[in-house]
C-alpha cells in the first residue's frame, strides 16, 4: 500500500507504509499531517490511520495521598512472570526523512490562479501562432477587408480546436508549453511523475476545452471556468485530470510566478487588442479614402463623357463613327462605335476574327506603349471599346485595365 503525505503545503510520495511509519517515528509528521492513498482520495489526518503514528506514552498510576494509610487489606497482586530475554536488536535502519525521499512528488500542487493564467497565456500564444501560419499561407485573410481582420473575435473562437491540437504537439515536443513554463508548472503523470503520452494529453486538452473552457463561448465559459476554479480551490481533482491520471504540479512555490504569468498574459492581450483597434482605424480610414477617390473619379469621368458626347455622333475616320461615350457601373468608361460601311453578315469569319484581333492590339498599344489611356485608367476601373455594324449588330468588344499592362 502506498501513501502520499502533505505537510506545510508540500507533498511527498508515493511512500510505502513501512517508510511512512519510519518517518512518523522521527517526529517529522504529527496529527496535523494529512495523508491519502492516491490523488483520487480526500486528504485525511494521519491520526485516523491506525498503526502509523507511534503509540502515546503510558500514563503513570498516581500514588496514595499523603496522610492516608495504604490499603493493606488488599491482597498482593500476583507477581508477573519474568520477562523473556530481549531478542537480538535488528540492524540499524538508515534515518528516513521527507526531504531525502528518492522519488518526491514535485514540490507543490499548482494553485488555481496559476493554472488559469498559464492556460489562457497558452491559448493566446497558440492563436497568434495559428494566425501567423495562416497569414503566411494566405496574407489577404488578415488584410483590410479580409475575414480575419473584419471578424477577429469569431476567428478566435473558430480557431480554438486548432489551438488545442497545437498545444498538444508543443507538449509532446518539449514536455511543457510556454505559458506553463513561465508559470513554473507542468502537467505530469500521477503514477510515474513523467510527461503524459501525446494522445492522452490531447484527450485531456479537449476535455478541458469542452468542460473547462466551455469551448471559449462567452457565456458558457463563465460557468465552466467558475466551476472548475472552485473545484481546484478545494483541492479536488478536475475531470480531465481524473481521466488522464494527471496532476498539474508546481516546479516552484514562489508566488511571484503567478503574478509574472498574469502580467505577461494581460500585456499580450492588451497589445493585441490595441493592434486590432489600430487596424480597424486604418481600415476605416482606407475605406473613407477609397470612397472619396471613387466620388472624385466618378465626377471627373462623367465630365469627360459629357464633353465627348457634346460632339457625338461624329466620324472618327471614313468608316468609323463615335456614337457616344458612357460611364457605367463600377466606373467602366465605354466608347461605342459604328462601322458605317460594314455588315457583319457580309464578313467572312476569318476577316471578322482578324478585325477583332486588330482592335485588341490597337487598344493594347494605346494603353501600354503610347500611354494615351493613362489618365483614364487612373480614374476608371476599365476602358471598354464596343464596335457595331451599320445594322447595330455587335462586331467586336475590347476591354483594357491598368493591370493588363503589367503582364
Amino acid at each position: 500500500m502506498t501513501w502520499y503525505v502533505r505537510t506545510a503545503n508540500r507533498e511527498f510520495g508515493p511512500l510505502s507504509e513501512q517508510a511512512l511509519r519510519a518517518i512518523a517515528a522521527t517526529g517529522q509528521i504529527d496529527v496535523k499531517t494529512l495523508v491519502r492513498r492516491s490523488v483520487t482520495e480526500e486528504w485525511v489526518s494521519v491520526a485516523t490511520v491506525p498503526g502509523i503514528l507511534p503509540p502515546a506514552s503510558r500514563v503513570a498510576v498516581p500514588s496514595a495521598p499523603r496522610g492516608e494509610a495504604p490499603l493493606a487489606l488488599l491482597p498482593d497482586p500476583p507477581r508477573a512472570a519474568p520477562a523473556p530475554p530481549p531478542a537480538a536488536a535488528p540492524p540499524p535502519v538508515p534515518a528516513v526523512t521527507l526531504e531525502g525521499l528518492p522519488i518526491p512528488v514535485e514540490v507543490d500542487i499548482a494553485t488555481p490562479w496559476r493554472r488559469f493564467w498559464a492556460r489562457w497565456l497558452d491559448v493566446i500564444l497558440g492563436a497568434c501562432l495559428v494566425g501567423f501560419m495562416l497569414g503566411t499561407v494566405r496574407p489577404s485573410f488578415f488584410q483590410s477587408g479580409g475575414f480575419g481582420a473584419a471578424h477577429s473575435q469569431l476567428f478566435g473562437w473558430l480557431v480554438m480546436p486548432v489551438v488545442m491540437l497545437l498545444d498538444g504537439v508543443i507538449y509532446a515536443l518539449f514536455g511543457n508549453t510556454a505559458g506553463k513554463a513561465i508559470a513554473g508548472i507542468a502537467v505530469r503523470d500521477e503514477r510515474s511523475g513523467g510527461r503524459l503520452p501525446f494522445f492522452v494529453y490531447l484527450k485531456r486538452n479537449f476535455e478541458l476545452y469542452f468542460l473547462g473552457l466551455g469551448t471559449a463561448f462567452p457565456i458558457a465559459s463563465l460557468f465552466t471556468l467558475y466551476g472548475s476554479f472552485r473545484k481546484a480551490d478545494r483541492d479536488e481533482l478536475l475531470s480531465w485530470d481524473l481521466s488522464a491520471d494527471s496532476r498539474v504540479v508546481a516546479r516552484s512555490v514562489n508566488p511571484v510566478r503567478t503574478w509574472v504569468v498574469a502580467v505577461v498574459y494581460i500585456a499580450l492581450a492588451s497589445g493585441l487588442t490595441q493592434l486590432g483597434t489600430v487596424e480597424q482605424r486604418v481600415f476605416a480610414r482606407h475605406q473613407a479614402t477609397n470612397a472619396d477617390h471613387a466620388k472624385f473619379a466618378e465626377k471627373q469621368l462623367q465630365e469627360a463623357a459629357d464633353s465627348l458626347n457634346q460632339n457625338a455622333p461624329r466620324m472618327i475616320d471614313a468608316q468609323t463613327r463615335l456614337d457616344r461615350v458612357e460611364l457605367g457601373a463600377g466606373l467602366v468608361f465605354t466608347y461605342e462605335y459604328t462601322l458605317v460601311d460594314q455588315r457583319i453578315a457580309g464578313l467572312a469569319p476569318e476577316n471578322l476574327e482578324r478585325f477583332q484581333r486588330q482592335i485588341r492590339q490597337r487598344l493594347n498599344k494605346l494603353a501600354c506603349e503610347e500611354h494615351k489611356l493613362d489618365s483614364l485608367l487612373r480614374l476608371a476601373t476599365a476602358v471598354k471599346y464596343v464596335y457595331r455594324d451599320r445594322d447595330g449588330a455587335a462586331v467586336a468588344t475590347a476591354v483594357m485595365t491598368s493591370a493588363d499592362c503589367l503582364h
